[in-house]
Parts: C-alpha cells; structure tokens; sequence
C-alpha cells in the first residue's frame, strides 16, 4: 500500500512541515499536481471549481479574502478594514501632535507674560545688588568714621 508521507506522518494539523513537503514531492514529481491526497490533517492544497480541479483554488481564495466584503465588519473588507482603522490611527496621532504643540505654545506664551508682568529682568537685579553693595561700603565707612570720632573723643576726656 502507498503511504502519502508529506500529509500522513505524525505532524500535527497547521504544521508547516506538511506544505514544504508537499512542495518538495511536487518538484520532485513524487506526486501528480491533479491528483487528490487524502489528508486527515485537514490540509487542502487545491479545490474543485466549477467541477475542474483548480491546484491552487484554496490559496487563491485565501488572498481574495482581502478584498471579500465581510458581515462581521460591517461590509467592509480585510483591507479597507484596514485601511480605515490606520487612517483614524493616523488622524488621532496627528491631532494628539497638534494638540501638544498648541499647548506647549500656549505654555511659553503664558511663561513669558507671566516674566514680563513679575519685572524680574536679570540685568536690572545685577545693577540692584551693585547699588545695595555700594550702599552697605558707605554704611559701613560712616560707621567707621562715627567710631573713630567717638574713640578720639573718649582720649581727649
């Protein structure tokens, strides 16, 4: 008896072994492109279509999936379904982009109002603390005056 070794070893149902075997049978000619096998994995190479035996019927109906209208999403196909979703993607990421800008702009923009209004300029608080330095030196030279009039005073008494 013959035993269809690419569709009947042990691999399990889904296994990627039993399609590259089946290719390596096909190129080899081990098997007839138009014949049927018996898979009790379930894996179909070819279909009948229209009553004529098409090899690759079940891959090509594979790929017209993606362009099959589909109930279950709402009529659209795979690809539009897609196509959609990646466009709302898009369009919410390009708003969340505008958003943050606008935000940080409005931030910087309230950031300098706010340092115009407090009067806080870097240069006129340098010339402050020179003048309050200048001030504290002619203090402190009265005081050292005052006591040594004071100390000149006390001798002569």
């Amino acid at each position: 008896l013959f035993r269809e070794w690419s569709v009947q070893d042990l691999y399990e149902p889904g296994s990627t072994f039993k399609p590259i075997n089946l290719a390596i049978a096909l190129q080899e000619k081990a098997i007839d492109p138009k014949g049927t096998v018996n898979d009790p994995g379930q894996l179909s190479i070819g279909r009948s279509v229209r009553g004529e035996f098409v090899a690759n019927g079940t891959a090509m109906e594979i790929a017209g999936l993606r362009e099959k209208p589909l109930d279950a999403l709402g009529g659209a196909s795979l690809r539009g379904y897609w196509q959609d979703g990646a466009q709302s993607i898009g369009v919410a990421t390009q708003a969340a982009r505008s958003n943050f800008q606008a935000s940080v702009t409005v931030r910087e923009s309230l950031q300098a109002q706010r340092d115009s209004v407090s009067g806080v300029s870097i240069d006129e608080e340098s010339i402050n603390l020179l003048n309050f330095q200048r001030q504290y030196q002619g203090a402190a030279r009265l005081i050292s005056v005052a006591d040594e009039l004071m100390r000149t005073l006390m001798s002569l008494v």
